[in-house]
């Protein structure tokens, strides 16, 4: 008995539900996962619908963690759990038991990266993923994926089963022309198909008719993440390309569409945005406040690790000040929404934020950083120092 107990706990230490359920498919790239913080693989010339969720990379990972090993895929979470942080495994894993688990896929959530298409060039971000920041660096758009990938993608998800997230993120997937027809062809399957969409909650006027036309017209419920995570003027040049007064029409559209079941608030926390957070937070819980106070909505927050230099671990512990004013503003407005979920779990990302400032050092600074970037945006960003 002692030994399936260790057994058991050594699989505890390990292991993670996203090895087998979850499947991130960035086409322009022709890159997969299997969890949105693993490595990356790439997608090869010839391959079969397996290769989705079965391919020998995620078995012998699953074999790997089902053996109580720490698999070189998942690299982010054992960095953070060996410094003793919160990891996003930690966050997210949803099984318990994983005694009885098999090496087989258990296909539940599926983001899709159709291409970079995107209206905004935000500074942390880079050209294989903005169309905005090729076109400014002057290097080609990443468009990579094919017809046949496309097609293999479809041929794979009409074998699926059950309940299934799908989850478009970008680039911009409002401003994608893939995007539409794709949420249509998962609409003629069998499959209980979920949706979700990560917006940068920029979307000019045509684009949100069309895309709340796409919405009613599924029939299923959707889920709108908000990728933001600051106030204003901050936001505007931090998020390079932003209107914020669009911004706030659009979160509001959102929030009363009746189809939208959930609004996921999805910061990604750095050395730009911090200040503002706070101020962030209390915009959006005043806003469900008077708009959709029966709204069920969240947060799930993350942070920059890439560019190194904009990491929150590398400014001084100074700088925890504004994740502590972030925190009181939490803790005055949680309890006042009946439908916030996850309560919890934002107070332990908020707490991960304020514990990794200071635990890093970078030769270049964040006013190097902005400079480097002025020259590239031709415009004043001092505003952000």
């Amino acid at each position: 008995m002692a030994a399936v107990f260790t057994s058991i706990s050594n699989i505890m230490k390990t292991a993670c539900s996203k090895s087998w359920t979850d499947v991130n498919i960035d086409f322009a790239n022709r890159l997969i996962r299997n969890c949105c913080r693993s490595k990356a693989y790439p997608m090869p010339d010839d391959y079969d619908i397996d290769f989705f969720n079965n391919s020998p990379q995620i078995q012998q990972r699953r074999s790997s963690t089902l053996s109580g090993e720490q698999h070189p895929d998942c690299t982010h979470c054992w960095e953070s759990e060996n410094a003793g942080i919160p990891s996003y495994r930690s966050q997210q894993n949803k099984w318990q038991d994983f005694s009885t688990v098999t090496r087989d896929p258990h296909t539940t959530y599926i983001d899709v990266t159709l291409d970079t298409i995107c209206d905004q060039s935000c500074l942390y971000c880079a050209a294989d993923a903005s169309s905005q920041i090729a076109q400014e660096e002057g290097v080609p758009i990443r468009d990579d994926g094919t017809e046949r990938d496309f097609e293999t993608f479809k041929r794979w998800v009409s074998t699926l089963s059950g309940s299934i997230v799908f989850n478009f993120l970008g680039g911009e997937p409002t401003a994608s022309k893939r995007f539409a027809p794709m949420v249509e062809y998962i609409n003629t399957l069998s499959v209980d198909a979920q949706f979700e969409i990560c917006t940068n909650c920029n979307t000019k006027a045509p684009m949100m008719e069309r895309l709340l036309k796409t919405i009613r017209s599924s029939g299923k419920p959707w889920n709108i993440s908000i990728s933001n995570e600051t106030f204003g003027t901050d936001a505007e040049l931090s998020r390079y390309g932003l209107d914020w007064e669009r911004f706030k029409t659009n979160f509001v559209t959102y929030a009363t569409t009746p189809e939208v079941e959930n609004i996921t608030l999805a910061p990604t926390t750095n050395a730009l945005s911090i200040r503002g957070l706070a101020d962030y937070i209390e915009w959006v819980h005043e806003t469900m406040l008077t708009v959709a106070p029966d709204k069920s909505f969240s947060w799930h927050g993350s942070y920059i690790t890439r560019p190194s230099v904009i990491d929150i671990k590398n400014l001084d512990t100074d700088h925890r000040k504004h994740i502590v004013r972030a925190q009181e503003v939490y803790a005055r407005y949680h309890n006042q929404h009946t439908k916030l979920q996850n309560a919890k779990r934002f107070e332990q990302y908020l707490q991960s934020m304020h514990d990794r400032i200071g635990t890093g050092f970078s030769h270049t600074t964040v006013k190097d950083f902005i400079l480097d970037k002025q020259k590239v945006k031709n415009q004043d960003l001092s505003k952000l120092l």
